[in-house]
């Protein structure tokens, strides 16, 4: 009788576990950078940060992006291919060049359900492409974005003269005759007012802020009338750090943000 308990209970533990496996299969998550984002080729990025998180804490797969079973997808802004390198430049390529690259990953991994942390210029792109694709929409069950301008940029914004800078030191964008980003993500753009007016229908989004972000303020950071939000007061390390991708290179907090995108545990951060 008891043999026969153990091996009862051993089967069951094991369809536990299969199910458990093929659950967490299913799932991926997306990481979108920001404007002039250096990444992959800066080692001291927060991206591999925040993989190492999402590894650790939900035992997902990390491999070379594009490989079938990967589960932490880089975007890419490459105009080659979605797996491929991109150049910082290449952040400041219409959003309609960005949508098309994240369709292709839904494309490629048709069955599966995505969890997107959109940071900045990335938390439009996660919006944008929800909105306009009704597959990524459907296959989307949260979005989280981080210090993102979803209220658009206006040229009188408190923070416009920290654009030349980003241009001129980081994307040598001047060089670029291409560039149409400012144009998109301007406050009176189609695209911010889509992002506004877009029900998100099964897509869960949440705003989050860092009051002390000098590059995109907090009230062009969120959307209190149509997502949750969620605010912290952190201020980097650097001598001339300008607090915009803090909160993602600080464990504590950025685990927290990860918890929220995938588990949906809410944040308890005071906004006033």
């Amino acid at each position: 009788m008891l043999k026969k308990l153990i091996i009862f209970v051993t089967f069951i533990l094991l369809i536990s576990c299969s199910n458990e496996i093929d659950y967490n299969e299913n799932k991926k998550v997306i990481i979108i950078q920001g404007i002039c984002s250096k990444y992959p080729q800066d080692s001291e990025h927060w991206g591999p940060k925040i993989k190492k998180i999402i590894t650790n804490n939900y035992k997902f797969i990390d491999t070379k992006t594009g490989s079938i079973d990967d589960q932490i997808i880089d975007f890419s802004y490459s105009k080659l291919d979605w797996t491929e390198n991109y150049y910082p430049e290449e952040t400041l390529l219409p959003i309609k060049s960005h949508i098309r690259n994240l369709e292709k990953i839904y494309e490629k991994y048709p069955n599966s359900e995505f969890y997107i942390l959109g940071h900045s210029l990335g938390g439009i792109i996660a919006l944008t492409g929800a909105a306009k694709s009704e597959k990524i929409n459907s296959q989307t069950k949260s979005i989280v974005t981080v210090s993102s301008p979803i209220r658009g940029v206006s040229k009188s914004d408190e923070n416009s003269g920290i654009r030349s800078l980003i241009e001129l030191f980081a994307c040598n964008s001047k060089e670029n005759n291409e560039n149409k980003i400012w144009d998109d993500i301007s406050n009176d753009s189609d695209i911010i007012k889509l992002i506004s007016n877009h029900d998100y229908k099964n897509t869960k989004v949440y705003n989050i802020i860092n009051k002390y972000d000098l590059v995109v303020s907090s009230e062009s950071a969120k959307l209190e009338k149509k997502f949750p939000y969620y605010c912290f007061h952190q201020v980097d390390n650097q001598l001339f750090g300008l607090n915009h991708s803090t909160l993602l290179e600080k464990k504590i907090t950025s685990s927290e943000i990860i918890n929220l995108l995938i588990d949906d545990k809410k944040l308890i951060h005071d906004c006033q």
